[in-house]
């Protein structure tokens, strides 16, 4: 009797665990991982699944097709590119949240970096229709 109700109390465990969401810092922490693979893989619509329509963005990249140019700018001067994202800290109130991290990005035409730069990112997320869309971003 004690075995059926351990099992009966796992199963009950392993359903609901499997419904719940994860907590919306996980979430947006996916969100970075899944824009930084597709950088590396050269997927720039993968990466702006995640960019809200309205983005915005300082001067040089002030709207969301800006980002779009840039991701495939690099991706026609860079065979290879890497990207490192450290200390990532994220905020989150009500439907709004801010990432800031440090991000080590790398290009080369042969598999060892020939040019690179740390940037320290703070970005603003907002949540829409369920899914964590990026509306705006600086870097420095």
């Amino acid at each position: 009797m004690v075995r059926c109700a351990a099992f009966v109390f796992l199963l009950l465990f392993l359903t609901f665990a499997g419904c719940s969401k994860p907590p919306d810092e996980a979430r947006i922490h996916a969100a970075i991982d899944a824009m930084v693979e597709a950088v590396e893989q050269k997927r720039p619509g993968d990466f702006m699944e995640h960019v809200a329509t309205d983005f915005s963005g300082p001067a040089e990249v002030s709207g969301r097709i800006d980002v779009e140019r840039l991701l495939r700018y690099h991706q026609i001067r860079n065979r290879n590119i890497g990207v490192v994202v450290r200390s990532v800290k994220i905020q989150v109130r009500d439907d709004r949240a801010t990432a800031s991290f440090h991000a080590l990005l790398t290009g080369s035409q042969s598999w060892l970096p020939e040019r690179g730069k740390d940037y320290v990112m703070v970005s603003g997320w907002r949540l829409d229709d369920g899914e964590w869309k990026l509306i705006n971003a600086r870097w420095q």
